[in-house]
């Protein structure tokens, strides 16, 4: 650790007198102190931090149930990296494939019938731009063989 100034991390518990665990996680690194080194070395109580953890699990485990028992294609727009996220029906309803598909805002404005296309994209940027949390609209979608299907589209 002195020759590399590396730090050193790891993760484990105590056994408390009442026979609990107390899950922690710790990091040592060296210091220099004069002439000499030190090991400076905290600690850190984890359990807040596994509940946590856990608990998104679960959340994740449960959205992956519900998104796995709809017929619907839900969709989930990154509004920072404008990245879309789709569910496997996106490619039954719309027979794109998922792999090497665009997954960006810009494919989905694309992939709207050019009718409805500028109504879309200014209702989208309009609840956006108010800083509402609710739109919903009805418009036509590509589908890989070039053929549009009518989608309704409600997004929170």
């Amino acid at each position: 650790m002195i020759a590399t100034g590396s730090t050193q991390g790891m993760r484990s518990e105590y056994r408390c007198k009442d026979g609990s665990k107390l899950p922690f996680e710790s990091r040592r690194r060296v210091m220099p102190s004069g002439d000499s080194w030190i090991i400076v070395v905290t600690a850190r109580d984890i359990r807040e931090r596994i509940a946590r953890e856990e608990a998104l699990r679960k959340s994740n485990e449960r959205f992956d149930m519900a998104v796995r028992a709809t017929n619907d294609v839900i969709w989930d727009w990154d509004l920072v990296t404008d990245e879309i996220w789709w569910n496997e029906n996106f490619t039954k309803v719309f027979g794109h494939p998922r792999e090497g598909a665009d997954n960006t805002i810009k494919s989905w404005y694309e992939g709207i019938h050019p009718d409805d296309q500028g109504r879309v994209i200014a209702g989208v940027h309009r609840v956006i731009g108010a800083g509402g949390e609710y739109w919903s609209d009805e418009y036509r979608f590509r589908r890989h063989d070039g053929s549009f299907v009518t989608c309704s589209t409600a997004a929170r």
